[in-house]
C-alpha cells in the first residue's frame, strides 16, 4: 500500500514523544540558550525541536527557506565541509545500513545457535530456560506425541538445521563483504581503517540510535 505525504506525516506524528539526548554545554551557554529560547516564548527543548525539524526536513518544519538556511549552516561547519568517508557514512548515503546491521546481527545470533546445537549433539543433552535440561526423548508435539523415534533421527535433523544455519551465515558474510569491498573501492586513494574498526563505528551508532527509540514515553 502506498502512503501519501499526509499519511506519512501522520504516521510520524504518532511516534512523537520525549527523547533524552545528552548535550555538553558550559554554564554560560546554558544561560544564553535558556534566555534566547525564553525571550521568544520557547523552552530549550522546543527550540531544538524546531531546528532539528528544519535541518532534516522533518515531521514539522518552519518552511522551505528555514530548511535551506539550516542546511547551509550544516554544510559550512567543519563537520559538513570536510566529512571523512567512513563505512558508516557510506552505508547511510547509499542506503545499505539496515541490510548490513541485519546481516551482522543475524551472523551473531545464528553462530550462537550453531554452537548451542553442536554442544547438544556432542552431549546428547539440550538446555532450556531456567537451566532445565532434556534429551531427544523429551521432545513432543502439542498432543504429547514424541517428535523422534530414535536418537539418530534427532541427530540427523539437528545436523541438517546446523547446515542450513551455516549457509545463512555464509550468505550474510557475503553481504558484508560486498558492501565492504564497494566501500574500500571508493576510498582506495585514502587510508582505510580495518573492517573491525569501521564496523565498531557502525555498531556504536546503531546502539545509540536504538537507545533513542527504546526510551519509554513518559506517563
Amino acid at each position: 500500500m502506498v502512503v501519501g505525504m499526509a499519511g506519512q506525516q501522520q504516521e510520524e506524528i504518532e511516534t512523537i514523544r520525549s527523547r533524552t539526548i545528552e548535550v555538553k554545554l558550559s554554564d554560560a551557554d546554558v544561560k544564553r540558550i535558556s534566555e534566547k529560547a525564553a525571550a521568544h516564548g520557547l523552552t530549550v527543548g522546543e527550540l531544538i525541536e524546531n531546528f532539528i525539524g528544519d535541518l532534516v526536513c522533518g515531521t514539522y518544519s518552519n518552511g522551505s527557506d528555514e530548511r535551506m538556511y539550516a542546511e547551509q549552516w550544516f554544510e559550512r561547519c567543519w563537520f559538513g565541509m570536510f566529512p571523512d568517508l567512513t563505512f558508516l557514512r557510506y552505508l547511510i548515503e547509499w542506503g545499505g545500513l539496515d541490510e548490513v546491521i541485519g546481516a551482522w546481527e543475524n551472523i551473531k545470533s545464528t553462530e550462537e545457535n550453531i554452537q548451542t546445537s553442536e554442544e547438544a549433539l556432542a552431549s546428547g543433552v539440550m538446555k532450556g530456560r531456567g537451566g532445565r535440561t532434556y534429551t531427544w526423548k523429551d521432545l513432543t508435539n502439542g498432543k504429547g506425541t514424541p517428535c523422534y523415534s530414535s536418537k539418530e533421527e534427532w541427530e540427523q535433523e539437528e545436523r541438517t538445521v546446523i547446515s542450513d544455519w551455516r549457509e545463512e551465515v555464509e550468505a550474510d558474510k557475503q553481504t558484508l563483504s560486498e558492501y565492504w569491498n564497494e566501500y574500500t573501492e571508493q576510498k582506495k586513494e585514502y587510508k582505510n581503517g580495518t573492517f573491525e574498526e569501521e564496523m565498531k563505528k557502525v555498531l556504536d551508532y546503531w546502539q545509540e540510535y536504538q537507545s533513542f527509540l527504546d526510551e519509554k514515553a513518559e506517563i
